[in-house]
């Protein structure tokens, strides 16, 4: 933990004045996609109304982990103990990552984009590959569930679901053979 705490104060560090207590350097530790790795990664990051009500989404349904919450006063948590307060936040599910941030964070970042009082729109789906939506879709609240579970015709079992604000959400994994070709 420490040595990858260490790697990014000296990455970091210069330009933020990150100390190793920093709940900064604790948040850039626990996301390692940030941190010694020049590969791309794409990190979603859905505009949501609650995003409390939305990491208790991701995590009691579909089995996301928390990775950690921030308030509107940065104060960090990396487990529920902050979610009531939560402005922004990063769930897991393997090695994919989520992130969820509340249209007034982001308009105090880029106000012109995000009036408050402006409601997150859904655009597309997000496709969760390698999550078996089965034993999931017993705990899918009620009018979330859009279609399935069932197998595609590529051989996929899948799932739509739609989470609190309205993003839609395929959870699918191979089970049955690939079209042919």
């Amino acid at each position: 933990h420490f040595p990858l705490v260490a790697r990014v104060q000296r990455k970091f560090g210069w330009l933020y004045g990150l100390t190793l207590e920093s709940p900064h350097v604790l948040m850039f530790s626990k996301c390692t996609h940030s941190v010694g790795r020049d590969d791309a990664v794409i990190i979603p990051n859905l505009v949501v109304s609650d995003v409390g009500r939305s990491i208790w989404f991701y995590q009691q349904v579909l089995g996301a982990e928390i990775v950690f919450s921030v308030t509107a006063e940065r104060v960090t948590t990396f487990d529920d103990a902050g979610l009531d307060d939560a402005v922004f936040g990063c769930v897991k599910m393997g090695d994919a990552e989520l992130m969820l941030q509340s249209v007034a964070s982001l308009n105090q970042e880029l106000p012109e984009h995000f009036p408050l009082g402006s409601e997150p729109t859904r655009g597309g789906t997000i496709y969760m590959r390698g999550v078996d939506p089965r034993p999931i879709a017993s705990r899918v609240p009620e009018g979330h569930l859009v279609d399935g579970p069932r197998v595609s015709w590529y051989g996929m079992m899948e799932m739509y679901v739609e989470d609190p604000d309205g993003h839609l959400l395929c959870i699918g994994i191979a089970d049955g053979p690939p079209p042919e070709v």
